[in-house]
């Protein structure tokens, strides 16, 4: 069911769009990513086991749209969702249609939001005005600038929904210091393993200068640290076990060791 309302209002979005109800219609327009990023991406992603095909250097949206079909449901999906909404573009409203890569549409606009952003409002209108047989006398550039307002505060309002998050994350791990969770290495940097705990989705570091079992060396193509004495390779993908050991208020920084085994 909620599938299908989703469908519903997708169609409903596209259907505005394609009408074109003013001059100065507004559009939701999310640009092709970057090719570099892209290739990083199904770089990323091959760690996981999964393929993302590139097409001349580029990144279909289909073909993005199959894999994150593929790893839904799977323990890796939050983590190459995440990876995939860092390699693209930030969709943003605009009076120039330049069509919507993540939804491989052409025409696209927010028509049907139940939390009535403003742009939908601005879309509302037009529609009313077109159904009435008039158009919107508002100059295009008027309804550009309102757009980038909206665009800008939809960035601020998502960073904000992060931040608080991530806030919220530190104040719940703060009460289990000591205690164990099963997690899987999301990423890897010559700082440390980066690690996002199963279930709860809480994201913290190993540091490397708390892996004290052996010297560890960053293998930046392989996204993997690698153990110069017992040869121990720390991949991303690789489930852990992790012991969360601190957990900062001001920085929102989660620290883990590694469990022993």
């Amino acid at each position: 069911a909620n599938r299908m309302l989703e469908e519903f209002m997708l169609l409903a979005n596209t259907v505005v769009a394609k009408r074109r109800a003013s001059p100065t219609s507004v559009y939701r327009d999310h640009g092709p990513p970057d090719a570099e990023r892209m290739e990083r991406l199904a770089s990323y992603v091959t760690a996981f086991g999964h393929k993302l095909r590139l097409t001349n250097g580029a990144v279909r949206s289909i073909d993005l749209n199959n894999l994150l079909s593929i790893v839904d449901g799977k323990p890796e999906q939050p983590i190459i969702q995440q990876a995939a909404l860092r390699a693209m573009d930030k969709a943003r409203y605009s009076t120039d249609n330049i069509g919507h890569y993540g939804l491989a549409f052409e025409d696209y606009t927010h028509f049907t939001s139940p939390i009535r952003r403003y742009p939908d409002l601005m879309v509302h209108r037009a529609v009313k005005l077109k159904i009435k047989g008039r158009q919107s006398g508002t100059p295009r550039d008027e309804v550009e600038t309102a757009c980038e307002h909206c665009s800008d505060r939809e960035k601020i309002a998502t960073e904000a929904e992060r931040e608080s998050i991530k806030l919220k994350q530190v104040e719940y791990i703060r009460d289990h210091l000591g205690d164990e969770f099963p997690g899987v290495i999301s990423g890897i940097s010559r700082f440390g393993v980066y690690v996002k705990l199963d279930e709860i989705l809480v994201d913290g570091m190993v540091h490397v200068r708390d892996m004290k079992d052996d010297f560890y060396e960053y293998d930046e193509d392989a996204y993997a640290m690698i153990g110069t004495n017992s040869g121990v390779r720390l991949a991303v993908g690789d489930p852990v076990t992790v012991v969360v050991v601190r957990a900062d208020i001001d920085t929102r920084e989660i620290d883990f060791f590694f469990a022993e085994k």
